[in-house]
């Protein structure tokens, strides 16, 4: 381990390749925890780049994963979408930044924002 990636914070946004378990969501982001990132992974199966931008819906499920912790996979079904544009116009005073908890969505905007959650 180099600690190239040492300090920082990286999102990942991705498609179906980020949507399964075993998949990118595991290996990718290993391997960025690995160089010494923090990161956090989003994946929309069937998603195109403007699902990003506008609240839609993904036929095969959706999958996100938060630093060490193991992929929440939905997969198989019907999902809407994490928009960055709608959660970045996220309350932080909706209880959950208060709490210590936070969904994905929000913790999505944070990290969009830069803030840390």
């Amino acid at each position: 381990m180099n600690m190239a990636l040492a300090g920082l914070v990286v999102l990942v946004l991705g498609d179906s390749h980020m949507a399964g378990r075993d998949y990118l969501i595991a290996s990718l982001h290993d391997a960025l925890l690995a160089e010494g990132a923090s990161v956090h992974s989003y994946g929309m199966c069937g998603a195109s780049a403007d699902a990003w931008l506008q609240k839609t819906t993904v036929s095969c499920g959706r999958a996100e994963r938060h630093d060490k912790a193991a992929p929440i996979a939905e997969t198989g079904k019907q999902e809407y979408t994490w928009t960055i544009r709608a959660d970045r116009e996220a309350s932080p005073q909706s209880g959950a930044r208060r709490s210590g908890r936070c969904d994905g969505r929000l913790r999505l905007a944070a990290i969009a924002e830069g803030m840390d959650l």
